[in-house]
């Protein structure tokens, strides 16, 4: 069996190679380290690459709210990076 890939088709099947393994590395990395639910200020601000006085600031305005324990809901915490 004699099989000839073009220059297109070797690269075609370099990159959907690539993406699977990037894919599966992305779902391990996933299952081992699962987000959080609620984080600090300080880790709100470095996710959002604001400051500490910045989330201080969405916290006054009602941006960004603390619960009973005083950490913020990821879920607030993604709306604000949409």
């Amino acid at each position: 069996m004699n099989l000839q890939l073009n220059k297109a088709q070797l690269e075609q099947i370099i990159t959907d190679t690539a993406v699977r393994a990037a894919q599966e590395t992305v779902s391990r990395f996933v299952v081992a380290h699962p987000r959080p639910q609620f984080v600090s200020a300080k880790q709100a601000a470095e996710m959002i690459g604001v400051s500490r006085s910045t989330i201080s600031t969405f916290i006054k305005t009602g941006r960004l709210k603390y619960n009973k324990a005083g950490l913020i809901s990821i879920g607030d915490v993604d709306e604000l990076l949409k």
